[in-house]
């Protein structure tokens, strides 16, 4: 039988495979196990943390300087057997990595690998999460995929040698590059509409130009998703219909009726110095576009406190233009700095890193009297407990509060995630005087965790073990919540999860009456996907659930429970317009079987409110429900006088998609089609 020794696992050779270089990391991580685990250094906390999960793979600098020369000497007395290599390499975590990634994309299976079970990234920060604002995937895989082209202009190449086992936070330095790459894309879309002479201009521009067309870029693709195509065409320009028969000389126009592009950025060829002047065109052209953004972000906050409750966000000051809001958790802060760049916004494993994980609070400062491009409209800063020993410049004046110190330095970031942390205390100090404020925010705002919190805090952590496990008592979440300080949303309210599979409503009743958020998860891995019958769902649909698509099939069929799901506050448009087309589907199975339409259900849509244009102005109804035959619809936004505010072209769009469609027999999509035709004037 063949044995594997330690020290082939460490070879002094570069594996090419990186497949194979994960699959040695998985023998080197056993091997450590087992002779941390025979020399009986698995213990306290170190076991805590193993059996609860954690951690998931000890290293080295898990143990002292003494415990780590004792393993490496019982490390050249180990081997694995066949068996237990077969064993290590079927890890289902490893094999669940391996299938994400497919055979395309096999070439980073190492670091993902590293990243999993070394650094606590977690497979929805990996590959299945989702901006909880738009829906679109962003994990770390998706943005590689989304990327791939741009890889190469990462600021660390990401091959077979991008882990560098010597620091903590290689997820960190991934998520920071792909940052980089995002905001180099956004530079790119605008770049791209220069005429030849601004490009040649922008190449040549001093870095710190550079740096401003960046914050310009950020703000245009930071504009409200209902007026960005407005803004944006109004300065980079579009292609228009050219109606001009002539030209200015007299000449007979080559180009009159077509389709040119037109643009007023030629106008700043001929100035001294064209990047700084339409830098400076641009950002008043932006500010003009966002008079109405302090009142937008209040009632994002609003919205975010509906949807997180005691996970939300906290409204520290509210003064003059100045908010410092205090951030409870990783959802909150996607949902309220998702414009941002920094890390905690992108990834559960990061905001763990730098806040939850420690004794820290995360702030954030707003400047709503700045334009919202400026880099310094938005500063997220992690406060720790102060130390005697940090320098001055990093706490308060008591020396009560300081900025964390992370692997990357102190733990403050402006919006494009540069690092203020140096010039933090000048920078408010501006805010204060600029602004007329009475306080210090340093001193009077950002707060450290109290020795008693810090204490409850760690008292906390052993329930928080606790309560994440299946088949709890009611009693048992009361004494973990109320008594030991647990947080019910441990592991995105994991708690509620285990009920409602339970299917325990009263469980479930109380850990949503403790706090329990029901939106920490989405789609298929939401508690509310996971609701055996409608009381469930009903529960949850009362404290705030989002709604999914599988949930809502259970629901359109029975008006009854639709009505209170509407009435609950469900949104009547969710997923991007998701309810109409479920509707106009309705019972739908074939050419040949193409049932019925959802009809009550499509009038109690309309009467709770829901729209039938979105943010293009498209009636997508019209298309919908005639790809599905569904003339009662059709007749009845004609009776009801709904279909008066509708296009000619939602009708001529739905002409062309339902010709192509194969979802209706000859005979009913002629009816549909002469439906159409009669809505033209053509």
């Amino acid at each position: 039988m063949k044995l594997f020794k330690y020290n082939q696992f460490l070879g002094d050779k570069s594996i090419n495979e990186n497949l194979d270089k994960a699959k040695k990391f998985l023998k080197e991580r056993e091997l450590l196990k087992v002779a941390a685990d025979e020399l009986g250094l698995i213990k306290g906390e170190i076991k805590g943390q193993l059996d609860h999960k954690e951690k998931r793979s000890l290293t080295l600098k898990d143990f002292s300087e003494e415990e780590q020369t004792e393993i490496r000497t019982k490390l050249r007395e180990l081997r694995l057997s066949d068996e237990d290599v077969r064993r290590v390499e079927r890890d289902s975590d490893f094999l669940k990595i391996r299938e994400y990634l497919g055979q395309k994309y096999q070439g980073w299976t190492y670091p993902f690998t590293y990243f999993y079970f070394v650094e606590m990234v977690s497979m929805e920060d990996l590959f299945t999460s989702k901006d909880v604002t738009t829906g679109e995937d962003n994990s770390i895989f998706a943005k590689l995929v989304e990327y791939s082209g741009l890889l190469d202009r990462l600021p660390k190449k990401f091959d077979n040698n991008f882990i560098d086992t010597k620091i903590n936070n290689n997820a960190e330095v991934l998520i920071d590059g792909l940052s980089y790459l995002e905001e180099y894309r956004k530079i790119k879309k605008i770049i791209d509409t220069f005429p030849s002479k601004l490009k040649s201009e922008y190449n040549k521009a001093p870095e710190n130009l550079k740096e401003q067309m960046a914050e310009v870029a950020a703000g245009f693709d930071s504009v409200p998703a209902d007026k960005k195509d407005r803004v944006w065409k109004s300065f980079f320009g579009e292609m228009k219909l050219d109606t001009n028969p002539v030209l200015p000389d007299g000449k007979p126009n080559p180009n009159f009726n077509k389709m040119v592009w037109s643009s007023s950025l030629r106008r700043f060829e001929h100035m001294d110095n064209p990047i700084r002047e339409l830098i400076k065109a641009a950002k008043n052209h932006l500010k003009s576009s966002e008079n109405d953004s302090i009142l937008a972000f209040y009632d994002k906050i609003n919205t975010c406190n509906e949807k997180f409750g005691r996970l939300g966000a906290d409204i520290i000051l509210d003064d003059n233009g100045i908010l410092v809001l205090e951030v409870k958790s990783f959802q909150a802060n996607q949902f309220l700095n998702g414009h941002t760049r920094h890390c905690i916004k992108d990834s559960m494993s990061q905001w763990q890193s730098y806040v939850s994980n420690h004794n820290n609070k995360q702030y954030y400062v707003y400047n709503f009297n700045i334009p919202q491009t400026d880099n310094l409209s938005v500063i997220g800063v992690t406060i720790a407990p102060g130390k005697s020993s940090t320098s001055e410049r990093y706490r308060n004046s008591n020396g009560t509060s300081e900025i964390y110190s992370h692997g990357y330095g102190r733990a403050c970031h402006q919006k494009n995630d540069g690092n203020v942390a140096d010039n933090f205390k000048s920078i408010l100090n501006k805010f204060e005087t600029d602004h007329n404020l009475e306080v210090k925010i340093f001193d009077d705002c950002l707060k450290a965790m109290t020795p008693e919190e810090i204490q409850r805090r760690e008292r906390a952590k052993i329930a928080e073990r606790e309560i994440v496990r299946k088949g709890i008592t009611i009693d048992q979440i009361k004494q973990y919540v109320k008594d030991d300080g647990a947080d019910i949303n441990k592991d995105n309210a994991k708690a509620l999860e285990n009920a409602v599979e339970e299917g325990d409503v009263e469980k479930a009743k109380l850990c949503l009456e403790l706090g329990a958020s029901p939106n920490l998860k989405k789609g298929v891995d939401a508690p509310i996907s996971k609701a055996k019958d409608l009381e469930m769902i009903k529960l949850l649909v009362t404290y705030g659930s989002d709604m999914t698509g599988d949930v809502f099939n259970q629901v359109m069929g029975q008006p009854e429970a639709l009505e209170f799901c509407l009435k609950a506050g469900l949104d009547p448009s969710f997923n991007n317009f998701l309810p109409w087309r479920k509707v106009t589907k309705g019972t739908w199975r074939s050419v040949s079987d193409i049932g019925e339409s959802y009809y009550d259900a499509f009038l109690l849509l309309l009467k709770y409110g829901a729209k039938t244009q979105d943010d293009r102005g498209r009636n997508m109804i019209v298309k919908w429900a005639a790809e599905y035959g569904r003339m009662d619809i059709l007749n009845y936004l004609d009776e009801s006088g709904i279909s008066k505010n509708f296009q000619e072209k939602d009708y001529k769009e739905a002409i062309l998609w339902i010709a192509h469609s194969q979802k209706l027999p000859a005979e009913k999509k002629s009816e549909v089609t002469e439906y159409l035709k009669s809505k033209t004037t053509e």
